[in-house]
């Protein structure tokens, strides 16, 4: 029974979370619209956030543990941090013209890789422009794979392309994911947990079992 009404309350809490969080960057910049059409993702994005939660917390909880109240305060700042990073590449960022740009590129980037013959034309056409764009007797076409000194990105893409066309497009796209990992920490536009949850609900947070529940 508490289980049904913790799932509710949940929901609940979600939804006026993102009314709050909606209203923070409305007012912070005004230019920005959030309409959303499917609310049960609102829903979800606070649910995988509780579980990562408490997934990092029995890691922290080993080093930890000696630290009174230590896990309602992890909880309760690693859930705004993670849901403003969330929502805010989800709602911000989603909205500007440098992700435009990237989704064209990776649109790009899964046309030529389906379409050798195109891929061919492209190479083509890019070798004959260098050529007669270049007063140099011997010089290089071939295009290097950038390593953005990154690991998590340079272990993504270890490869390196035959295609200077898709060589170029994997650049831009793996250059584009190390800028927004190396980005400054977002603004935070998600109000303090604690404004949502009675002390039971808190202590809630670290012991509900999703997994487990009749959560679907």
């Amino acid at each position: 029974m508490f289980q049904t009404e913790f799932k509710n309350e949940i929901q609940q809490i979600a939804f006026e979370m993102f009314r709050d969080f909606t209203k923070s960057v409305v007012e912070k910049h005004p230019e920005i619209k959030i309409c959303i059409h499917n609310e049960t993702k609102i829903v979800n994005d606070l649910k995988s956030t509780i579980e990562l939660a408490q997934k990092r917390l029995k890691e922290k909880y080993l080093t930890e543990k000696e630290i009174e109240n230590f896990h309602f305060g992890f909880m309760l700042g690693f859930i705004r941090s993670n849901l403003n990073t969330k929502w805010v590449y989800e709602y911000i960022i989603k909205q500007s013209n440098q992700y435009k740009e990237f989704l064209v590129i990776k649109a790009l980037q899964i046309f030529f890789n389906d379409n050798l013959v195109d891929r061919i034309r492209v190479d083509a056409k890019y070798k004959d422009l260098l050529a007669n764009d270049n007063n140099l007797l011997d010089f290089e076409a071939h295009i290097v794979k950038v390593e953005i000194g990154n690991n998590e990105v340079d272990e993504l893409n270890q490869s390196t392309n035959e295609s200077q066309l898709l060589q170029t497009l994997e650049n831009y796209i793996d250059k584009y994911i190390s800028d927004y990992m190396q980005k400054e920490e977002a603004e935070t536009y998600v109000w303090p947990v604690v404004k949502y949850f009675n002390t039971r609900g808190i202590k809630q947070l670290v012991t509900f079992d999703f997994k487990n529940s009749d959560w679907k």
